[in-house]
């Protein structure tokens, strides 16, 4: 109930409490806002906590993408930057600043940004997503279909499994939405693949629908065949 977390919220600021607190508090109040897309993006709120607690990595990375949804691309880059200081192998922060400096059209550092975010968790399917979004962009066709390959052979489940630190609120995953990316970035590109990476995608959204078992049998079979990747996908399946 955002509505009732609001009040709580807003009881905290308006009482007595510590320093720290009450950093907490605007600092979940300007992520409601910004998830919510609404006024400001939480900017006050954000720009308040780090008057109190002013090396709050996780207020400087969300007032960051405060400044992202606004448009404000150099001050969003700057407080991302100030997040880095602190935490520097988190990859959201990288995922951001590629966004960001891809916006202020610097392709090559916005390039690096995304290869980081990825070397720094190598698991998570999210920075694939937006690095082979990127290179789909700049007509980087090939490339972006190797990262979906890559993508494809980690464990979709790990980062259901470890999210990141309190406060920096990764978005979640949404295989719906995965599946439409690669889709594109394959194109009309006929390839195993392609064939194989839909199927798995769909096996993934179908099974958190609690309906999957007739997509799985088919990654099973095709599992049969001499391809690695094939095989690679299969066994993933049945684990």
């Amino acid at each position: 109930s955002p509505v009732r977390a609001k009040k709580f919220l807003g009881h905290v600021l308006l009482n007595q409490v510590s320093p720290q607190l009450k950093s907490r508090a605007h600092h979940w109040l300007g992520y409601m806002l910004l998830s919510e897309d609404d006024g400001d993006m939480g900017e006050n709120h954000f720009l308040e906590a780090l008057e109190l607690n002013p090396k709050d990595a996780a207020a400087r990375f969300n007032l960051g993408r405060a400044y992202l949804k606004q448009g404000k691309f150099q001050q969003a880059l700057d407080y991302l930057q100030l997040a880095e200081l602190e935490v520097p192998d988190l990859w959201l922060i990288h995922i951001f600043k590629g966004r960001v400096k891809t916006a202020l059209g610097n392709l090559e550092d916005a390039r690096n940004s995304f290869k980081t975010a990825i070397q720094t968790s190598p698991e998570r399917w999210i920075s694939y997503i937006y690095f082979a979004t990127f290179l789909k962009n700049i007509g980087e066709w090939e490339p972006a279909r190797r990262e979906m390959k890559r993508m494809l052979a980690q464990d979709p489940r790990y980062e259901s499994n470890a999210p990141p630190p309190f406060g920096f609120f990764q978005e979640r995953v949404e295989y719906e939405q995965y599946l439409k990316i690669f889709s594109e970035v394959m194109g009309k590109s006929v390839s195993e693949e392609k064939e194989l990476g839909r199927y798995y995608l769909t096996y993934l959204l179908s099974h958190a629908n609690g309906n999957a078992g007739l997509v799985g049998k088919q990654i099973e079979v095709l599992g049969e065949r001499n391809s690695l990747f094939a095989k690679l996908l299969a066994l993933l399946v049945l684990l």
